[in-house]
């Protein structure tokens, strides 16, 4: 649930083992809590001014109206730090190999009290869907083909000598119909990509305006 942070067990143990002069940075590592955490929980603590002794004598409904407000916060706290981390984030995904689960971990070993990894997912399509607007291109037909090697390889054996090597993907595609044509190449040499070039426009059977190299 987006506002569920922390048990109010471990809010007990946060005020007790802070009530045994343990430092805050230490109490998160016990608990697996961010620091940031810990903080917000002693000093609502402070302001309650009750000895530890007399509310560890609450339930848990009576100890969690205490501390209450500072759950929300908490919460809203949360929300914003997993907010925050998406712009660098995208950034990083942009790198080849890089995934979303890679970057959970990341965000996790910063912030351990955060979502599970669900949630992540679920905010982080939230987030796409604010932050990027979608821009219509008008097409026509014939007139442009955009063309570029993916970013990502593809192994292959080498039948001649057993070894394994990676082809380079070439990629060209009509911008009016999306039909595309596919071709695995030795490298990003000219001649293999003039060679590719050639091969897609015999496949389209027709030759566009222009051939548009993506960047």
């Amino acid at each position: 649930m987006a506002n569920k942070t922390i048990s109010m067990s471990k809010i007990r143990q946060i005020i007790k083992l802070y009530s045994q002069r343990m430092g805050k940075k230490r109490i998160g590592t016990r608990l697996s809590i961010s620091k940031n955490t810990v903080k917000l929980y002693i000093d609502a603590y402070h302001r309650l001014q009750r000895p530890w002794d007399e509310l560890s004598l609450l339930t848990d409904f009576e100890l969690n109206k205490l501390f209450n407000p500072v759950k929300e916060v908490i919460s809203t706290n949360k929300l914003q730090d997993v907010f925050d981390f998406f712009p660098a984030m995208e950034k990083q995904l942009r790198k080849r190999g890089m995934t979303i689960a890679i970057q959970y971990r990341k965000f996790l070993e910063e912030h351990p009290d955060t979502y599970k990894e669900s949630r992540f997912y679920f905010y982080y399509r939230q987030y796409c869907k604010r932050s990027k607007s979608s821009m219509h291109i008008e097409h026509t037909p014939g007139d442009k083909a955009y063309i570029d090697f993916a970013g990502v390889n593809l192994p292959y054996v080498d039948t001649d000598t057993g070894e394994i090597k990676q082809a380079e993907i070439f990629v060209a595609i009509l911008g009016w119909s999306q039909f595309a044509y596919v071709e695995a190449m030795l490298s990003q040499s000219n001649e293999e990509f003039i060679t590719a070039c050639e091969n897609a426009l015999l496949y389209f059977d027709g030759v566009p305006s222009a051939l548009m190299l993506i960047i």
